[in-house]
């Protein structure tokens, strides 16, 4: 009777520690999102020479590739579209398994996007920034200060913030 009750309150107590040690790893406006000073760009529908990352105030669409990469890239057309006037610039970081980086780049290619595209092939971004994916799954709009401060997260809250 009594080691069922310890064992209850054993089992509540991790359950509650799981649950929020989830909650506490899911990013937010204020934190500060690490980024690597350089990474590949996307030049002509292959990899080029690591390149710096956007300076200053920022769009960033993270997307996590690692589930249909392509429906992801074909949805940026639409985000660049919404975003198109603000005045921030818009880059795209893709974190993607070596496996998927020629069907990408193919996708890329063909879709023609005309903002830029970084490769994070060593997953560096979601390593550093463990709560990145949680928003949306696998993508996230994020518009950042000078700092990489996360200043608003999603695409139309976006739209409505006026720096």
């Amino acid at each position: 009777m009594i080691m069922n009750r310890v064992t209850n309150v054993i089992v509540i107590l991790l359950l509650s520690m799981t649950f929020f040690s989830c909650l506490a790893r899911k990013t937010k406006v204020g934190d500060r999102i690490q980024l690597p000073s350089m990474m590949p760009i996307v030049e002509g529908g292959k990899l080029d020479a690591e390149t710096a990352l956007p300076g200053g105030q920022k769009i960033m669409i993270y997307i996590d590739s690692t589930r249909c990469g392509s429906c992801q890239i074909l949805r940026l057309r639409g985000i660049r579209d919404k975003m198109k006037n603000r005045e921030e610039p818009i880059f795209v970081v893709l974190d993607a398994p070596q496996i998927e980086i020629q069907s990408l780049l193919h996708m890329i290619y063909a879709t023609n996007l005309d903002i830029p595209i970084y490769f994070d092939l060593g997953h560096f971004i979601a390593r550093m920034n463990e709560g990145i994916t949680k928003w949306t799954g696998y993508s996230g709009v994020f518009l950042l200060d000078e700092e990489n401060i996360i200043v608003q997260i999603g695409e139309e809250k976006i739209l409505e913030t006026k720096l």
